[in-house]
């Protein structure tokens, strides 16, 4: 049994490699889209999304198909068989990844390397689909040198373009596309968002008119048509407040209040700021997520402190706005890290066609990022150097990030660190 799980994991990291090596762009693509859709909003340039969704019958998809995606990314025949093998050799094994019933009724009949290997192939042969349909494709959204038409991760997929007519013709080119290999596109639940357009033209797929939505979820994270961080910070709480009554058992026993924040910490947080890397940091998101912060720890401690300060410091916890602006910054300095290839590279001074509205500037990450930078003084170049060392640039954070500092010591931290102060000039 052991043997057979160390294989499967052999081969899953076989195509993980081969991924990273050959599409690198497929990481963060949530904070990617946040990023295009504020800028967007700020731009007042048009912007159409549809969030594609598949009917539950990956189960059909002809196993040659799967064979030549895998062999696309320098995966070997005999490794392509075992994958061919532990996904079809059972009939509970048979791959159902778009029938939301798997995660209940098939999840204790499987392996979870299993899981992980049928979504890798379902990814596998989506974007194969999708470089098909796109193959011709010059009416996306201009990124760099390139184009961007669509974003994708697991089974998860969002077209974009400037235009309906564009955003129709991708469609259609999808869905045949993906008929050709086995998977028919559900009309009913596939959902259409438009930014910064006052335009109601239908977009269809088999005489059926897709549903326009103000709000959406791609990869977890809620995206609004009006930009902002409203109706994800709204789920965010709602799922963080079920996650520990769950767990209130636990918070209110006669355990020390480091076990329980150690359980708090890895439990209720991560489902509390998940994606919070691109948020803009509003004062009133800020309020609200330490307010149930701090209900939290009250129900955890025996007694109530006097004060906010006091609870941080009984707890051990720094106030959550300092937590989501560390969190940022590491997401940050690991992006730049990468090629600038990667698109979440490109997308941190992305700015599209258009003119931004009169008046005071829309609150967005990028915005944001760039406040930061003003007030303490190192330009984009000097901080992609600095990046480079992932040490410096945690200490970096600490110093300067994390906190309030001044241009000159922030001036004498990069020449501390060998980082020209002049590379931006």
């Amino acid at each position: 049994m052991e043997e057979n799980n160390r294989k499967k994991k052999s081969i899953y990291n076989k195509i993980v490699s081969a991924m990273q090596a050959t599409c690198p762009s497929f990481l963060y693509c949530n904070s990617v889209l946040r990023i295009i859709s504020e800028q967007s909003i700020e731009m007042n340039s048009p912007l159409f999304l549809i969030h594609i969704k598949f009917d539950p019958a990956f189960d059909i998809v002809d196993r040659s198909t799967i064979s030549q995606c895998l062999a696309k990314f320098g995966v070997d025949e005999a490794t392509i068989l075992e994958i061919i093998h532990i996904l079809y050799g059972e009939e509970s094994c048979r791959l159902r990844i778009w029938d939301r019933s798997w995660q209940q009724l098939e999840i204790k009949e499987r392996e979870p390397i299993e899981l992980l290997l049928s979504r890798m192939i379902s990814f596998l042969v989506l974007h194969s689909v999708l470089e098909k349909s796109n193959a011709n494709a010059t009416d996306g959204i201009r990124w760099g040198e390139t184009e961007l038409h669509h974003l994708i991760f697991q089974d998860e997929i969002c077209l974009m373009a400037r235009t309906v007519s564009a955003i129709q013709r991708k469609l259609q080119e999808l869905a045949l596309s993906a008929r050709e290999v086995g998977l028919q596109i559900s009309a009913e639940e596939t959902t259409i968002m438009r930014i910064s357009t006052s335009g109601k033209t239908p977009v269809r797929l088999n005489d059926v008119t897709l549903r326009d939505v103000k709000t959406f979820c791609f990869l977890g994270s809620i995206f609004s048509k009006f930009g902002g961080i409203k109706a994800e910070v709204k789920q965010r709480l709602s799922s963080a407040k079920y996650v520990f009554q769950d767990l209130r058992e636990r918070f209110v026993s006669a355990d020390t209040i480091e076990q329980k924040m150690a359980i708090f910490n890895s439990r209720v947080k991560p489902v509390l700021l998940y994606g919070c890397e691109t948020w803009s940091e509003p004062k009133w998101a800020m309020k609200k997520l330490q307010k149930f912060v701090n209900n939290c720890m009250r129900v955890m401690l025996p007694t109530h402190p006097r004060d906010q300060r006091e609870l941080l410091n009984r707890c051990g916890e720094d106030p959550i706005q300092y937590q989501i602006r560390y969190k940022k910054w590491l997401f940050i300095g690991e992006v730049l890290r990468t090629p600038n290839t990667i698109m979440t590279a490109r997308s941190f001074q992305w700015n599209p066609q258009g003119s931004r509205s009169v008046g005071r500037p829309s609150f967005t990450f990028n915005r944001t990022v760039e406040d930061r930078l003003q007030k303490i003084g190192p330009t984009w170049p000097e901080l992609i150097l600095l990046a480079q060392d992932s040490n410096v640039w945690t200490q970096f954070i600490e110093q300067y990030i994390y906190g309030y500092a001044n241009r000159r010591k922030v001036e004498e931290f990069l020449q501390a660190a060998n980082i020209n102060t002049e590379v931006g000039e």
